[in-house]
């Protein structure tokens, strides 16, 4: 199914709300799963991948010096604070295992380029790094699991990042596949406000039936 960018950026907000996120936090995680639709990647997946463990109010990371460590790295919790602690320069080094959604992570870079106009570069070992500006990420086509179970090093790219931008470009339609779509459908409708005796006299529905 084609869905708009706003609707895919919109339910995804919501399910993430609906699985206790904050409303900042449920904003970024929808950009950034919108963000990689765009380049052709399964964001939607990404997104749901990284906020399936619910909100997790604190987490952990090891700082030694200019370097934090992160080990079971919950992506839709942590993720923007890597890169904004990154971009600012507050540190140099981020390094995240286990990361739940390699994928976000991803696109929560070009999210935090976008707004701040710094690139950032991800390796795991293997290959070339991965190297995402605010509007692209470096061959999408040869990330497929590279970063899948494996210690990922994540650096600020100075220069690399392009002008900070605060809209995207117009999108056409982004697909999204009918059970993911079901899935971010129901997380979503945790979101609505079940029905009282005295919103519904207020006029939210029928007091009795709806032929009232």
């Amino acid at each position: 199914m084609i869905c708009s960018a706003n609707e895919v950026g919109a339910m995804l907000k919501k399910a993430a709300v609906g699985l206790g996120f904050p409303v900042g936090l449920a904003t970024d995680v929808a950009a950034a799963g919108v963000w990689l639709s765009t380049q052709g990647l399964d964001g939607v997946e990404a997104v749901l991948a990284g906020i399936g463990q619910g909100f997790v109010p604190d987490f952990g990371w090891d700082a030694d010096g200019p370097v934090i460590h992160l080990c079971e790295a919950a992506i839709g919790r942590c993720g923007v604070s890597l890169f904004e602690l990154l971009a600012t320069g507050e540190v140099e080094v981020a390094v995240v295992e286990d990361a739940d959604s390699p994928l976000l992570l991803i696109g929560l870079a070009g999210v935090v380029a976008r707004a701040t106009g710094v690139g950032f570069e991800l390796s795991a070992g293997i290959g070339s790094p991965i190297a995402v500006t605010a509007n692209a990420v470096r061959s999408p086509e040869e990330l497929g699991g590279s970063l899948i179970g494996r210690s990922i090093r994540i650096v600020a790219a100075d220069g690399a990042g392009g002008e900070a931008h605060a809209d995207t470009a117009p999108i056409v339609g982004i697909e999204v596949a009918e059970p993911q779509w079901a899935l971010v459908s129901e997380l979503a409708a945790r979101t609505n406000v079940p029905a009282t005796d005295l919103s519904r006299r207020a006029g939210a529905g029928a007091l009795l039936d709806d032929n009232d």
